[in-house]
Formats: C-alpha cells, sequence, structure tokens
C-alpha cells in the first residue's frame, strides 16, 4: 500500500527528538483515534523493514478502509508537528505573533493594552536584528500615538521619538544594503575567476570594492549583520589581493565568533558557518598553523557524518563540498596523502549522493579537487576522467580551474602515455593562451616545458634537466602568486616523483 510505504519512510527519516515530539503529541490526544494513531507510529517506528502483514493482524487495522484513512491522517499530523517542532521557534514567528496582537488590539480600539507587546516585539527585534520589522513597529507606534493621544503636545513629543527612530533603521538598512551589494558584486567577479593570477575584469572589482569606505574601517558597519560582510570581504581581500593569509584568517576568525553570536543564525550549521571552517583551514594551513587547520576540518568532518548536524540533503552536500576543498588543500600543503586514503570511501559515497544537486559552478570544483587527490596518489587514469568532466560543465564560470585543467590534463595524458591526444592538447592550449584576454605566460611556460620532456621521454639525462627547469620555474611563479597553490603543489609532487624514478635506476647501477 503506496499510503503505508509514504508513512513508514517519513517515520524514518525522523530524528530521536523529533519522533519523542511527535508521540507526546499523539498521546495528548483523548479520542479512541487518537491512541490508534499512536498505535500505528509505535508499531511502524519498531519496523526498520516494512512488514504490512504485522500492521494488518491488529484490529484496529485490518480492512484496507482503515489503514488507508489512518495513515493519511497520521502522515498530516506527523507533519504538522514537524512544523510545530522545527519552525515554531524561529525569531520572525515570534515576533510576527506579537504584531498580530497589537493590530488585533488597534482594530478593538484597546490601545492600552499595546504597550506590553510592543515593548517585548521590539526587543525581539533589535537583539536579531531584524530591521524589516522595527519598521513596522515604529508605523504602529505612530497609530497608537496618533489615536490614544490626550494632547497635541504629547502627539508631537511621541511622534518624534518615533521618527528619530526610523531614521535610524532606515541608516542601518542603507548602510545593510550597501555592504550586501559589494558583497554580490565580488560573488559574480568570483564565480568567473577566483585564482590566484586575476584576470583584469576580476581585479578591478575587487580594487573597487577594497577602495570603498565601507572596507576602510570597521566602524562603517552599523550592524552585526553589516560586520558579518565586512570581515567576510575583507578576507578575501586580504586572499586575492595581497595574498596576505594571515590577515585574512583574522577577518575569518571575526566572522566566525559574529556568527555565533548572532542568535539568528542556525549557528554551527549555517551555511555561512560551513564556509566559515573551509576557509579558516584553508588559511591556517596556508600560515603554517596546522594544528588549527586539522582542527577546522574535524569540526566539518564532525558535521557531515553526525545526521543530526544536518537537518537536509542540501546541508550535507553544502558541508560534503566544503569538507572536500578544506582537506585537498590541507593535504597538498602538509603532503599527508594517507589522508586522501582515509576518507576515499566516504567521498565516493557523497559523490554518488550528491553530484546531481550541484550547480555547474559547484561541479567544477568538485570535480578538480577530486582530480587534484588523484594526481596526488599517482592515479591519472581516475584524475584524468575527472578533469575531462570539467569541460563538460564549463560555461564561462571559473576560468582559473578551466586553465589549470588545461595543465593537469596533460601531465595525465603524459603519464596515460598517448601520443596523438597530447598533441593535439597542447596545440589546442597554445592556441587559446595567445587571445590576448586568456593569455597567461606562465601556463604558456608550462605548457612548453611539458611537451620539451615529452618530446625527449626516451632521453633519460635531458629530461632530468627539464624536469629540474620546470621545478624551478613553478617554485617561483607559485611564490609570485601567478599560479595557485594548489596546482603548484600538484606539479611539483608529479615532478618529484618522475625525478625519484629517473635517480633509482641510476642508484641501483652504481650499487
Amino acid at each position: 500500500m503506496k499510503g503505508l510505504i509514504k508513512l513508514h519512510h517519513l517515520i524514518h527519516s525522523l530524528s530521536k527528538t523529533e519522533k519523542r515530539y511527535i508521540s507526546i503529541e499523539l498521546s495528548k490526544q483523548r479520542s479512541k483515534k487518537g491512541k490508534i494513531d499512536l498505535m500505528l507510529f509505535n508499531l511502524l517506528k519498531k519496523q526498520n523493514d516494512l512488514n504490512e502483514e504485522k500492521i494488518v493482524s491488529h484490529a484496529e487495522f485490518d480492512s484496507t478502509v482503515k489503514l488507508i484513512i489512518r495513515c493519511n491522517y497520521l502522515f498530516e499530523f506527523i507533519l504538522r508537528c514537524l512544523i510545530d517542532y522545527n519552525y515554531s521557534r524561529e525569531i520572525e514567528i515570534a515576533i510576527g505573533n506579537h504584531i498580530r496582537i497589537i493590530k488585533n488590539f488597534i482594530l478593538k480600539g484597546l490601545h492600552q493594552y499595546t504597550h506590553y507587546h510592543l515593548n517585548k516585539a521590539e526587543k525581539l527585534a533589535e537583539k536579531y536584528e531584524d530591521l524589516y520589522r522595527q519598521g513596522i513597529l515604529c508605523t504602529l507606534r505612530k497609530t497608537i500615538v496618533n489615536r490614544s493621544s490626550s494632547s497635541h503636545v504629547e502627539f508631537f513629543r511621541e511622534i518624534q521619538k518615533i521618527e528619530a527612530k526610523e531614521n535610524s533603521i532606515h541608516e542601518k538598512i542603507i548602510n545593510l544594503n550597501a555592504y550586501n551589494n559589494h558583497l554580490n558584486h565580488i560573488s559574480v567577479a568570483l564565480k568567473k575567476n577566483a585564482g590566484s593570477h586575476l584576470d583584469d575584469e576580476t581585479f578591478k572589482i575587487l580594487k573597487h570594492i577594497e577602495e570603498s569606505s565601507y572596507f576602510t574601517n570597521e566602524k562603517n558597519a552599523l550592524t552585526k549583520k553589516a560586520k558579518i560582510v565586512f570581515h567576510e570581504v575583507t578576507s578575501i581581500l586580504g586572499e586575492l589581493m595581497h595574498h596576505d593569509y594571515q590577515r585574512s584568517l583574522i577577518h575569518t576568525e571575526k566572522q566566525m565568533i559574529l556568527i555565533r553570536e548572532m542568535e539568528s543564525y542556525e549557528k554551527a550549521h549555517s551555511p555561512a558557518y560551513i564556509n566559515c571552517l573551509k576557509y579558516y583551514c584553508i588559511f591556517s594551513s596556508e600560515t603554517g598553523q596546522f594544528g588549527k587547520a586539522k582542527n577546522a576540518l574535524q569540526e566539518l568532518g564532525k558535521m557531515y557524518i553526525e545526521k543530526s548536524a544536518a537537518q537536509n540533503l542540501f546541508e550535507k552536500s553544502l558541508i560534503f563540498l566544503n569538507y572536500i576543498e578544506a582537506e585537498t588543500h590541507l593535504t597538498l600543503v602538509d603532503h599527508e596523502v594517507h589522508r586522501f586514503q582515509t576518507t576515499q570511501a566516504r567521498i565516493s559515497e557523497g559523490i554518488e549522493l550528491y553530484d546531481k544537486m550541484f550547480d555547474s559552478e559547484s561541479r567544477m570544483i568538485l570535480y578538480y579537487n577530486l582530480a587534484l587527490r588523484f594526481m596526488f596518489m599517482h592515479e591519472y587514469k581516475t584524475a584524468f576522467r575527472w578533469l575531462e568532466k570539467i569541460f563538460q560543465e564549463f560555461h564561462g564560470m571559473r576560468v582559473d580551474i578551466l586553465q589549470n585543467t588545461h595543465l593537469l590534463s596533460l601531465v595525465c595524458i603524459y603519464e596515460n602515455e598517448s601520443v596523438n591526444l597530447f598533441q593535439s592538447r597542447e596545440r589546442s592550449y597554445i592556441r587559446h593562451y595567445q587571445n590576448e584576454k586568456t593569455r597567461n605566460p606562465a601556463h604558456v611556460k608550462i605548457i612548453h616545458s611539458l611537451s620539451k620532456i615529452f618530446q625527449f621521454k626516451n632521453n633519460p639525462p635531458h629530461i632530468q634537466k627539464d624536469l629540474i627547469e620546470m621545478k624551478d620555474f613553478v617554485s617561483k611563479e607559485m611564490k609570485e602568486y601567478n599560479i595557485d597553490r594548489n596546482l603548484g603543489e600538484t606539479l611539483l609532487d608529479w615532478i618529484d616523483s618522475k625525478l625519484e624514478k629517473k635517480s633509482a635506476p641510476a642508484t641501483q647501477g652504481n650499487k
């Protein structure tokens, strides 16, 4: 029966606390039908695999019609309970209820009873920085003053107070909107390009935002929400404009503290906090603070593993993507490759679950990080398959990932010894970088170096010399931030593995 299957799935998706809450709500019903519903709930709760015969064996459910009616009612009842359980404590509803009560008192002409609810709602709105509802409460106060003032003097005095408060709220709204607009412009720019070697357009946008008066001093942010944006944008500017990872780390820490203080956020489970943990791990690893980086990664891992941490698949997928980015970056910096092997099963499971949930940009990030992981484990065929998927997803976003993919795909083709494919790809990429908009001298030089190494692959002394030259060049360009850390570390790891292989036979011969 479809209704019974649906109800069984819903009950087994509940957490322990949700099941307990629903059991209590069902037990509150005094009618006979309420007791029957509680009985059905308990029967299904105990069955990991649905056994319809056991359900039907009870007299209360021995006919199809009875079972259909009770299943449908219980399903709707559980959904209503979940709404109460998960959303009744939301601050918007708490403030909204006070506003509705105030409106009812105004309609009834009972203005003298509105003060308690006005003060309660205002305290909540100020605590959670709900500027929109603060504005509504000011309008309601005007109505009450207009209808209940005993003299013109009292009316004007109260109205002036309300207008001063309204002006303050409007100033905060305009201020917060300005910060959000800057953040939106950065987000759009970084969707196109977020690499160390920024294109001109992205650089101009970041430079313009950095010079804005809003980011010269934290005091310019008038609310906690605006300060969160201030620290987020400043950490991005520190990373991409100045490569000052210590500064970026400090601002990320401040952002995390503010998010934890904001009670209207879901705190540790909010997308903003999850994103902070990823960057906290990345910036800590860049500054050599590996203890901090590992702690942040461990916290992300706990969130992903613990079912209670994420209420829905979207949150799970977001944690999964951020965890992969953080773990990949940390491992490429500290070279503890065993970390990839330890988490391989969990990552494979996550890809199957969430791959279809991501947008094109997120898929590019996911596939790129997976390719880096497999290249570090020297599994070049698997890495090449993930790199090929990036070409299918690219639609004008994340040019930096696309350009890095060009170089890494050549390395994988080299390892897979496909001569024709290497030569055709090399010519194609060189043509791509001849365009002024896509010109990248560091990438062109690396392509030429790979071509030279591939051409003389049967000449050990020549290839060893070319590999050493390429290693020096990549190290230099990485220090000057012309190529990003992940790409540089992956290329250096590959070069070192080739040099070790070349030197091994010579060592054995000497012995």
